[in-house]
């Protein structure tokens, strides 16, 4: 309640200054007002209609049609003495080659060049020593400059290959770097079809660096995903037969295949008819399997929580289960699955606005909760451990919001209903067991090993 108490005080006093600030405001507008009028009383009617005719179309004008009258009024308020600094500011500060030749120079060069007059016009002790260190300074940043175009179709090649990340996406995530960075909006900036035409250059040249050094080696390996893209069907017989297709077209030797880098599923992996069996006895090689390491340990959790907690009748949507996983899933729905874009808002009700109501009602921030992809199980632990950091004010939070909602007439049924089972669920001493069950196995089991899997272990 002290923290409540203090943020009431300070929101007090802020309502404090603004009232009093609105209040100087008014009265300084009203002196300003009456000066106006007496001016006008000494207007005779061909004036007053001038004046009226200007207000009108300043009132009425575009905020760039506002700044051009602001900018007229700053020149006419000008010295003599910079008359003619000013116009020759206009004729020179502009492009002089380019696409925006002869427009003015943008803001942030404009910035670039005050901030070049104040860092060497106003250095008093400038010496040759200096003006080298300088010199070398602008020479590697002019070398670095000139990488700017190899470094960013690099850049957006690798931002195109991070999983779920389409062209499109990646052409407005460079959009957003270069945006700040520099600090203004490119007005040209490439196409998705450029980024995609670099993509499939670049992938071509690191394919061939690939089979050029697989061509000159005793032995490679082929890594195999489930991807079904480029085949029609998804089993042994095809995976076997399109891998030795492929191996063949890039001039390879099929006998030097002799590993493969595969996850676990069965098609892959079956001793008679799975890919590599086939593909050992078409070929007549010695294949050794590597399987992937984080695979086999999903499948080991998957089967710890199916047979400690129950089996989900899906591993896709909310279940009203009585489940860890649609605990934690109920709980990031109700406090970060509504935001501002959402047509099926419940009475209006947002994420921001659950987040302000626990600020305000219990002094308590509460993180924003991972979202829950039953498939990822490292997500379900992270939104475990933060279920059990804010289960204290979850239950006291609840309790008082269901109260509310209940008062309200609007209340939509399914929502109310949603709070209802929360509640229920977190006092149910059975789920929450599971819950700190399922944080005691990954703390000690799937972290450690996943540290270890990834190459992160702190302990060599």
């Amino acid at each position: 309640m002290r923290i409540y108490r203090s943020n009431k005080r300070r929101f007090q006093a802020r309502q404090a200054a603004q009232k009093s600030l609105k209040s100087w405001e008014k009265r300084h507008k009203q002196r300003k007002i009456q000066e106006i009028n007496e001016q006008l009383d000494n207007m005779n009617y061909n004036e007053l209609n001038t004046t009226n005719k200007i207000i009108k179309k300043f009132v009425e004008s575009t905020v760039s049609e506002k700044k051009r009258v602001g900018l007229i009024s700053d020149i006419e308020l000008l010295p003599s003495r910079q008359i003619s600094a000013a116009t020759h500011l206009f004729e020179t500060m502009r492009y002089s080659q380019g696409p925006n030749k002869n427009d003015i120079l943008s803001p942030y060069l404009q910035d670039k060049s005050r901030n070049y007059i104040d860092q060497t016009f106003y250095k008093h002790n400038s010496s040759v020593e200096s003006l080298q260190i300088t010199n070398n300074q602008l020479t590697l940043d002019n070398q670095k400059l000139n990488k700017k175009i190899a470094n960013t179709v690099w850049l957006a090649t690798k931002i195109s290959q991070v999983e779920q990340v389409s062209v499109r996406s990646t052409t407005e995530s460079l959009k957003l770097i270069y945006e700040f960075l520099v600090g203004e909006t490119p007005k040209q900036w490439f196409s998705t079809s450029t980024l995609a035409t670099w993509h499939k250059n670049v992938s071509q040249i690191q394919v061939k660096e690939l089979l050029f050094c697989a061509q000159k080696v005793s032995s490679y390996g082929v890594m195999i995903d489930e991807s079904t893209r480029d085949i029609k069907c998804c089993n042994g017989e095809t995976i076997a037969k399109t891998v030795k297709e492929i191996i063949q077209a890039s001039n390879l030797d099929v006998q030097n295949c002799l590993v493969w880098l595969t996850d676990n599923t069965a098609y892959l992996t079956r001793k008679d008819k799975g890919a590599i069996s086939l593909f050992t006895k078409q070929t007549n090689t010695l294949t050794v399997r590597i399987g992937c390491s984080l695979h086999i340990l999903h499948i080991i959790l998957t089967n710890f929580e199916n047979e400690a907690f129950g089996k989900l009748l899906s591993s896709i949507g909310f279940q009203k289960i009585k489940h860890p996983a649609m605990l934690l899933m109920l709980a990031w729905d109700l406090h970060d699955g509504y935001n501002s874009s959402d047509k099926d808002q419940p009475i209006g009700i947002t994420s921001k606005i659950i987040n302000n109501l626990y600020d305000s009602f219990l002094g308590f921030h509460y993180s924003k909760y991972q979202f829950l992809v039953c498939t990822r199980w490292e997500y379900e632990l992270i939104a475990a451990k933060q279920y059990l950091e804010q289960y204290e004010a979850h239950i006291k939070f609840t309790s008082w919001f269901i109260t509310m909602l209940e008062k309200h007439k609007n209340t939509p049924k399914a929502y109310l209903e949603k709070w209802k089972l929360f509640n229920s669920w977190l006092l149910d001493p059975i789920v929450n067991m599971q819950i700190k069950i399922l944080i005691r196995f990954g703390t000690c089991f799937y972290e450690p090993l996943l540290q270890f899997f990834t190459g992160q272990d702190p302990i060599p």
